[in-house]
């Protein structure tokens, strides 16, 4: 398994569930993929997103495609689902980063399933806050509350470096159940 480059310090690091058939009541006779998202950002990394855990091995193989997943320095949860954090726990024992953010429901939706102590301080992000992620590189979150679930929400990489435009992680927002082994732009 590799990362596969999307945009210049940007890749997806996910997994492809060929064997799914059902997901929350719908039919995937496609099986599904599982998007995480890694952005290296100079001294910076910042991992969007896990996968479901099963799926952990994948994840792992990817990141390290890339980096050392013990220089993941930020973790950014956008949706509390099992499909987006199941893997969440083993990253933050394999990586120990620096920071991990949320959305306010998003903090209590990922406390309430993995019962976090107070070793894993989440730290909540607010609608339309930026936050800098290192390397001149920055995160805008766009909360989509009740688009798909509570704790929804969006982030947008602003333009850096030599790279102009700008990266939505949606999230589920325009989720298909798809599996495949190629990304699109």
């Amino acid at each position: 398994f590799r990362a596969i480059q999307v945009a210049e310090g940007v890749f997806w690091v996910g997994a492809i569930d060929w064997n799914v058939r059902e997901i929350h009541g719908f039919l995937t006779p496609n099986g599904t993929t599982y998007n995480a998202y890694l952005i290296l950002s100079g001294d910076q990394i910042t991992l969007i997103d896990t996968v479901k855990e099963p799926f952990h091995e994948e994840l792992f193989h990817r990141i390290r495609s890339v980096v050392d997943p013990r220089r993941i320095t930020t973790v950014v949860s956008l949706h509390s689902e099992m499909d987006h954090t199941g893997a969440l726990p083993k990253v933050l024992a394999a990586a120990q980063p620096r920071k991990v953010y949320a959305s306010a429901v998003g903090k209590d939706t990922l406390h309430q399933h993995f019962h976090f102590g107070e070793e894993v301080g989440i730290t909540v992000v607010r609608d339309g806050e930026v936050l800098d992620i290192g390397g001149g590189a920055r995160l805008q979150f766009i909360y989509t509350s009740m688009v798909h679930w509570p704790d929804s929400m969006m982030a947008v990489l602003k333009p850096w470096g030599s790279r102009q435009r700008e990266i939505l992680f949606s999230q589920d927002l325009f989720a298909a159940h798809f599996a495949s082994s190629v990304r699109w732009d």
